[in-house]
């Protein structure tokens, strides 16, 4: 895989709640991914506007990357640029880690100094809370 191997797309992300109970999945509003391969290097952008949670629980994560995380990639983190939370948060950006396709949502609570994932709760009390997450990750691919 060389530098020359430049490429753009797009991508669908999709939210989900893992580590929690089954339920139903938000609805979109709006959805859109998209990435710049350069090589191995690749920098995905995400926007999802959902017009509520869903009934799910768990933590917040996001699905669908467009290329496989690098296996030897340790924990990589980006930003998330706006969100709408229920709770109040210092920050909140996306975490993952070698060999899968997925982002997890996690955030430091305002007056908190620890970071952890963010849960459906955290969006809203109720699954009737709607969600916009819009973010961005640079990782290595697998190829």
């Amino acid at each position: 895989n060389t530098l020359d191997a430049y490429s753009e797309g797009t991508w669908t992300p999709s939210l989900s709640f893992v580590q929690g109970t089954a339920g139903t999945a938000p609805t979109y509003v709006y959805r859109l991914g998209e990435y710049t391969k350069i090589g191995r290097q690749v920098t995905c952008h995400f926007y999802i506007y959902t017009s509520d949670r869903g009934t799910a629980t768990g933590i917040a994560q996001i699905d669908g990357l467009p290329f496989t995380v690098r296996s030897s990639s340790l924990l990589l983190t980006g930003p998330i640029n706006y969100y709408s939370a229920y709770t109040v948060f210092a920050n909140m950006g996306v975490l993952t880690g070698g060999g899968v396709n997925y982002l997890r949502v996690m955030g430091t609570k305002s007056g908190n100094y620890s970071t952890s994932g963010v849960i459906a709760t955290d969006f809203g009390p109720s699954p009737l809370y709607p969600i916009i997450l819009n973010g961005t990750i640079t990782y290595n691919a697998d190829n």
